[in-house]
């Protein structure tokens, strides 16, 4: 919702504005995971955010993709 209204405030609208305010809603990537096993860090910590973040994307895309269109729409 933040990154719609910064830009509704910059001025940058249409599908431009929806799609950055709709990938902002994903989850984070399963890179997040290699990148712990890299620098030998949590990985399992890093696999239950992901999943957690997973969960989350079920209620926050929708909900933003609703918001979104009737701030840019």
């Amino acid at each position: 919702l933040a990154v719609a209204l910064g830009l509704r405030l910059a001025g940058v609208g249409g599908i431009v504005a929806g799609v950055s305010a709709t990938m902002s809603a994903l989850p984070a990537g399963a890179v997040t995971v290699i990148y712990a096993k890299a620098y030998d860090r949590d990985d399992s910590f890093a696999a239950a955010c992901i999943i957690v973040s997973i969960l989350a994307s079920v209620i926050t895309i929708p909900l933003v993709s609703i918001v979104v269109s009737g701030l840019l729409g």
